[in-house]
């Protein structure tokens, strides 16, 4: 979980998933006060020029050359070890000049889910990339965001270890 200087909680799996939207229409903020994010809708060049509050920073989103990137990456250090028929075939259809970089990245997506195997795998290692990106992009916010781990409320070690480390967190006390 991630925490802002006040003590409120980055809303981790938006922001998350507004670097992964592909949709150009959209714009994400996060707001680095109350840790929300705020989707707005791109308006026509003609209206009137959004006028964004302070506290609100754009979420950037990951571009698709950058996913194609960890789709490749994927194929040749994950897939190729198993089934080097199937990771060629992605590196193929991903340097395919007859169709956009987009329609080969989600072909490439649809062979992992035809193969059920790698669909998990390929979620974890977007998702892995993703954070990365997150957690670096928190470094340039002119706010401080601590990594603070959630742990396991049900577990008794860890209410025991956390009340020690955390002392001032409701949630984590014993």
């Amino acid at each position: 979980m991630f925490v802002l200087e006040n003590k409120n909680v980055v809303d981790e799996e938006c922001v998350l998933d507004a670097m992964n939207n592909d949709d150009g229409d959209l714009i994400f903020y996060l707001d680095i006060e109350s840790g929300a994010v705020i989707r707005r809708i791109k308006m026509a060049k003609d209206t009137v020029k959004y006028q964004k509050p302070k506290n609100y920073y754009e979420i950037p989103k990951i571009v698709m050359a950058e996913k194609i990137g960890w789709v490749k990456e994927f194929a040749k250090e994950i897939i190729e070890m198993e089934d080097k028929t199937l990771s060629e075939v992605i590196i193929d259809v991903l340097e395919d000049e007859k169709i956009s970089d987009e329609e080969g990245y989600y072909k490439s997506i649809s062979l992992f889910e035809k193969n059920n195997s790698w669909i998990h795998g390929w979620d974890q290692w977007e998702r892995d990339n993703l954070y990365d990106k997150m957690e670096n992009w928190f470094e340039t916010l002119p706010v401080k965001v601590d990594d603070r781990w959630e742990g396991f409320d049900d577990c008794g070690l860890y209410k025991s270890i956390a009340s020690s480390l955390f002392p001032s967190s409701s949630k984590n006390s014993a």
